[in-house]
């Protein structure tokens, strides 16, 4: 009985690390499928009968039989991925039940494309809110025994595409969400910079929505100098969760303390069915540091400084002096004499080091 429990721990290992190595070598070729669309985002009435057709390609140069297969889906995790389910298994998702499709496949030739027709009946008693479901195609997978003694070990991979349904039911929906998270990936940066935007969008609703607008960036003198739109791609925040979004700006140069404004729309204006617009705002600060444009900076003001407090001490050991010589009282036990060559000297002295230094920052600047 153990040796048994052993053997089938070791063919399950088996099976799951030759889907992980066979998974990453067809995403790797494609799938050789095309689907178009790929997402069809509609505004619907209860009763509604939604006609439409789905145009598949075979980009292989072999002959295939495909077959549509309905599921209903919701998001997977945070990052806009979905997860795909048998119709009925999870509640508060009926969408793929309402679909009509032939389901007896169809014949493709090599680099054949076929326009698929297909219908969407929305039942009358269908409350206000979002309904998702998708069509997905490709070859029917093998049957697998699951009653035989190895059923761990069965496996079976197919390639599909999907398109993605998403209907709103028009009526009082819940549109609400709010911005969870807007921050940057660093705090201080230097130059050049790529500073990433980071968005989370919480979806309080029970409508999908599309927060789209605009990050305003300006600097510390308020003056804006870049305007990034936000989510231009149309990805929807799904019922109930949250969604990460990234955004990049990037520039060659930049000082200062800068402010980020957030500032997004989302819901369904009421000409639509909707209950209007809603807004979505949010604030972020960071710094651009450029380190060389500092380092020099400050490495010239503190020879300026050194320089400047040496002046001082020759200037008032020169007025020392001058009030001596008036006196004629001598200076550490010397007579006192004027030195009109060695203030000359000191003076080219003090025009070369600034020079120098001015020359080195320069070659940092433009070179290093």
């Amino acid at each position: 009985m153990q040796i048994k429990k052993i053997s089938y721990f070791f063919a399950t290992f088996i099976v799951v690390f030759s889907f992980i190595i066979l998974g990453n070598f067809v995403n790797a070729e494609g799938v050789g499928i095309k689907i178009t669309p790929t997402k069809i985002d509609e505004l619907v009435e209860p009763g509604q009968t939604f006609t439409s057709y789905l145009k598949i390609t075979n980009q292989s140069d072999a002959s295939k039989k495909m077959y549509p297969f309905l599921r209903d889906f919701s998001a997977d995790g945070e990052s806009g991925s979905v997860k795909f389910y048998t119709p009925g298994v999870e509640s508060g998702s009926f969408l793929a039940s309402w679909i009509k499709i032939n389901n007896d496949g169809f014949d493709f030739a090599p680099r054949e494309e076929k326009s698929i027709p297909f219908t969407i009946k929305v039942p009358k008693n269908t409350g206000p809110g979002g309904y998702y479901g998708a069509i997905l195609f490709g070859p029917k997978p093998s049957e697998i025994n699951i009653n035989s003694e190895d059923k761990g070990a069965g496996m079976s991979i197919v390639n599909q595409v999907s398109c993605l349904i998403l209907f709103q039911v028009k009526g009082d929906v819940d549109e609400n969400a709010r911005v969870k998270e807007f921050i940057t990936n660093k705090e201080r940066y230097n130059i050049p910079f790529e500073v990433e935007f980071l968005t989370k969008i919480e979806n309080l609703g029970n409508v999908h929505i599309k927060p789209q607008g605009s990050i305003e960036i300006k600097n510390w003198l308020g003056k804006e100098v870049a305007s990034i739109v936000f989510n231009d791609a149309g990805a929807n925040v799904m019922p109930k969760t949250n969604r990460k979004m990234a955004h990049m700006w990037k520039d060659e140069m930049g000082f200062g303390r800068y402010k980020a404004t957030l500032g997004l729309t989302y819901g369904t204006s009421p000409r639509d069915g909707g209950r209007g617009m809603h807004t979505l705002y949010s604030e972020k600060y960071f710094w651009i540091i450029p380190l060389k444009i500092v380092s020099y900076v400050l490495g010239t003001f503190f020879v300026l400084l050194v320089l400047f407090v040496l002046f001082i001490k020759i200037y008032k050991n020169k007025a020392i002096k001058k009030a001596m010589k008036r006196a004629g009282v001598s200076y550490g036990g010397k007579k006192v004499k004027s030195s009109g060559a060695g203030q000359f000297s000191l003076a080219m002295f003090m025009v070369f080091i600034i020079l120098f230094f001015i020359l080195i920052g320069l070659y940092f600047l433009l070179f290093a």
